[in-house]
């Protein structure tokens, strides 16, 4: 019976450990998928915002309004936020 017991649990183990490796092979894909979705609706976005410049301003203001840390901000050219704004 302890033999088993032995070869159940190393089984178990095995199992373990390949359910831990699926699990983290499905969240890397999906990551990577998730990631080329947002690349990609920014390159559409931008090639629709450089035809046209009324729309663009729209996204800069959504932009402008959203992104609160300053190294986000100043990848679209936009000016710092005062801390005032930033708590609101």
């Amino acid at each position: 019976m302890p033999d088993r017991l032995l070869t159940l649990q190393q089984r178990r183990a095995r199992l373990e450990l390949q359910i831990a490796r699926e699990s983290t092979r499905v969240r890397t894909t999906a990551n990577k998928r998730d990631t080329r979705r947002k690349i990609l609706i920014g390159a559409v976005v931008i090639s629709h915002g450089r035809e046209n410049p009324a729309w663009w301003h729209e996204i800069e203001a959504l932009l402008d309004r959203d992104l609160h840390r300053p190294f986000d901000r100043a990848l679209f050219g936009l000016p710092p936020r005062d801390r005032d704004d930033e708590s609101a």
